[in-house]
């Protein structure tokens, strides 16, 4: 689709993608198969609200150690 397309002509490359919406509606399905077409020269990390949602640190400091 789109977003690979522009994954892969650079268009996005140095940013990150963020799937958000309630479950059971195929954000992990779409972020793998993804993940699967851009291959292994393309950083994936996949995190879940539970890592995000921490009482010991801020969601800034967590998106940013589960991004790098």
């Amino acid at each position: 689709g789109l977003i690979l397309k522009m994954v892969q002509e650079g268009w996005i490359a140095g940013r990150a993608l963020l799937f958000a919406g309630p479950p059971l509606t195929g954000k992990t399905a779409i972020t793998l198969g993804m993940a699967q077409t851009l291959g292994p020269d393309v950083p994936f990390t996949m995190i879940s609200a539970s890592e995000v949602f921490s009482l010991s640190m801020s969601k800034t400091e967590a998106l940013t150690q589960a991004c790098r």
